[in-house]
């Protein structure tokens, strides 16, 4: 199973506050209570985007490589799946991240 966060946007005025953040680990915390065989969270963003990749690093989500669905659990699954109704398919321009969420359950006991 994975969880994806379609759209994370936090307004200018109130970006660098830890609200993106908070916002992440309240979708981990809900996605693995929903689903507690949840394997798998992606998210897309802009690859231009590069302050967004540097804040999903932190947040210790991986940019997808070719060859990364070899040795992630749930990750070819999801690649293979085709877009949802009257969504176009995923475009070039998007950056696939993805974290395990064996990594995000750590993370959550870790504390903010």
């Amino acid at each position: 199973a994975t969880s994806h966060l379609h759209l994370l946007f936090i307004h200018p005025d109130f970006q660098r506050a830890g609200l993106g953040a908070r916002l992440l680990r309240l979708h981990w915390e809900q996605s693995l209570a929903e689903w507690p065989t949840l394997q798998l969270f992606t998210l897309n963003t802009v690859r231009e985007s590069y302050w967004s990749l540097s804040f999903y690093a932190k947040q210790g989500y991986h940019i997808y490589a070719q060859g990364d669905e070899e040795q992630v659990p749930g990750l070819s699954q999801y690649l293979a799946m085709p877009p949802s109704p009257g969504r176009p398919a995923r475009a070039p321009y998007f950056a696939l991240h993805y974290l395990s969420a064996e990594d995000a359950r750590k993370r959550l006991t870790q504390g903010p």
